[in-house]
């Protein structure tokens, strides 16, 4: 499924640059190698648990060694990447055909970022290791259910974001005979516009942007949920990384990760931006905090939000 509807330019065989959970390198290992390499398939994959300023330069030798084709991975682990080559001023010594990203909600800042390093697409994908549903990023800049692989329900949460409708995806697999999964709650919503068309002519439908897990929401003072804070965090300043972590309900810590030029105004205005979304002090106290790093789960993903209630 995956080569049969391939982006452009992209074909079996050629060299790609894996960046997702894999836990292939020790975790107190400071010096390289931080990859190991699949011939089979032409990946060499790198780890995402030790990327950092200092090894960081490593990665960039090795990937000019092995001169990938594309590159693909967690949307988060890619913009680390694409962040510091901007930063230092870095370039990989012969171009990519592409960067495909997936398992994360791509954010804006992200796709802004590998493009203008990588200087090429940035194709978003959907999917679950359970194989339950598919959908795929089009020339219209939109994913599309992939209706060859699954059939996906969109049920309505009664939730509106950015006047859409905030759905929950229910998954029927067309391509797992050994251990079908019928009408499988995968627990991710979606904006969806049920009025949109593909602009490049292609069936299924389009979902406006990936949301978030149903199981990740802050929970307010008066009982309000917010299952999303991807609006709020674009228009932070200065910040490599934002993340929202709530322990008790009605409170929650906003982890920053600065960025060059970061002043005490930039998280004067991400509270303000907060407060917009969130409410006043009586409805959610937020407690600012520092970090040399983002919180990631243990596959390595980025989360916005993270629960530990």
């Amino acid at each position: 499924v995956r080569w049969a509807q391939c982006r452009p330019g992209l074909q079996r065989g050629m060299r790609s640059a894996n960046f997702t959970g894999l836990e292939i390198v020790k975790p107190g290992q400071s010096k390289p190698p931080f990859w190991r390499t699949n011939y089979a398939s032409m990946q060499r994959l790198y780890s995402v648990f030790h990327m950092s300023d200092e090894t960081l330069p490593y990665y960039l030798e090795n990937l000019n060694k092995w001169q990938p084709d594309w590159i693909y991975g967690y949307p988060s682990a890619v913009y680390t990447l694409a962040e510091f080559m901007g930063r230092t001023g870095s370039r990989l010594q012969l171009p990519v055909k592409a960067v495909v990203t997936s398992s994360e909600e791509c954010l804006d800042v992200y796709r802004e970022a590998n493009e203008q390093v990588f200087d090429t697409t940035l194709w978003d994908e959907y999917g679950q290791a359970e194989l339950a549903g598919l959908a795929f990023q089009c020339e219209c800049g939109r994913l599309h259910e992939n209706i060859s692989y699954s059939f996906m329900e969109f049920i309505p949460t009664g939730e509106i974001d950015q006047g859409l409708q905030v759905c929950e995806l229910i998954c029927t697999s067309t391509i797992n005979p050994a251990w079908p999964l019928i009408r499988y709650r995968v627990g991710d919503t979606a904006l969806i516009d049920p009025n949109a068309t593909c602009s490049a002519g292609r069936p299924g439908k389009i979902i406006q942007r990936m949301h978030g897990r149903t199981s990740q929401f802050l929970e307010t003072r008066d009982g309000r949920r917010i299952s999303n804070i991807s609006v709020m965090a674009k228009k932070c300043r200065n910040m490599k990384s934002c993340q929202a972590i709530q322990k008790t309900p009605g409170e929650m810590t906003l982890r920053i990760v600065k960025d060059s030029g970061f002043v005490e105004a930039d998280a004067d205005h991400a509270l303000a931006e907060f407060r917009k979304k969130i409410g006043n002090e009586d409805k959610m106290r937020i407690t600012i905090e520092y970090a040399d790093t983002p919180l990631l789960t243990s596959s390595g993903k980025f989360l916005m939000i993270v629960s530990q209630v």
